[in-house]
């Protein structure tokens, strides 16, 4: 199957920062992927029980502090108090509001908004796309051509463009919850969702039929996380807009100087 390639090479986006050398998602972390030259950052956006969306991936800070307590069970004032990585090092959990100011003028920044069972049933998902949207457009038009909003959630991302159509909406496939969409329910359907500009997938379920319907459906590919040579090599052969990886230095190594 012959695939039309894009005509720019892929961005090479940072997987919630340099996180192997750096807390994930904290802003050392991102800090870190651009003086290794990529292209993007992607990172992963809760909310607070106060309101306050802040970055974070798991539905748990358990890895840092033992608590099985969920993030949006915490106050800020309770958040910003957990120190991750090294005692002493005063890296902390960042609010979006924070990263945006940082790096929203540095980088490309694809938002993954966290839709996870117990925030679509209370409303928390609704809440949180909200403040993102709000937060987003806070900025230049031209900034906002940057940044991306994904989500496994595709009623998150409806909301997003009702709200803001000029937002680019990414839609993560062949997640878990019961909401998510397969890839292959997106290629059997009868229309593209109109809030769709691109997909993103895992490496494993990345093949050529799936780039040749984006690409007549006018949609980027996106593809995590490739961490290894082979994995790289066929995000590249396959001709993806954007590939994440755990391992942004080691990526912008392999792929720059061939470009």
């Amino acid at each position: 199957m012959v695939i039309e390639k894009p005509d720019k090479k892929p961005l090479l986006i940072s997987h919630r920062g340099a996180h192997q050398e750096a807390p994930e998602n904290s802003c050392r972390a991102f800090a870190l992927a651009l003086e290794y030259g990529v292209d993007g950052i992607e990172t992963d956006v809760q909310l607070t029980s106060d309101g306050v969306p802040v970055l974070f991936h798991n539905p748990t800070a358990c890895h840092v502090t033992g608590s099985l307590k969920r993030i949006s069970t915490h106050t800020w004032d309770q958040l910003k108090a957990i120190e991750l990585g090294d005692a002493g090092a005063g890296i902390g959990i960042p609010t979006l509001d924070e990263t945006l100011e940082m790096f929203a003028h540095r980088s490309r920044l694809l938002i993954e908004i966290k839709s996870r069972k117990p925030d679509r049933a209370s409303g928390r998902s609704r809440i949180l796309t909200d403040k993102v949207v709000a937060a987003v457009t806070c900025f230049p038009v031209d900034i906002q051509a940057t940044i991306s909003i994904l989500s496994f959630d595709p009623d998150v991302l409806v909301r997003v463009y009702q709200a803001a159509p000029q937002l680019q909406c990414v839609l993560n496939t062949d997640g878990t919850g019961d909401w998510c969409v397969p890839v292959t329910d997106l290629m059997a359907g009868d229309a593209v969702p109109d809030f769709l500009t691109a997909i993103c997938l895992e490496i494993k379920n990345l093949a050529a039929e799936v780039v040749k319907w984006a690409r007549e459906q006018d949609l980027q590919v996106f593809t995590y996380c490739c961490n290894t040579r082979a994995q790289a090599e066929r995000a590249l052969a396959l001709g993806v807009d954007g590939i994440m990886s755990d391992k942004p230095g080691w990526l912008v190594g392999l792929v720059k100087p061939h470009a």
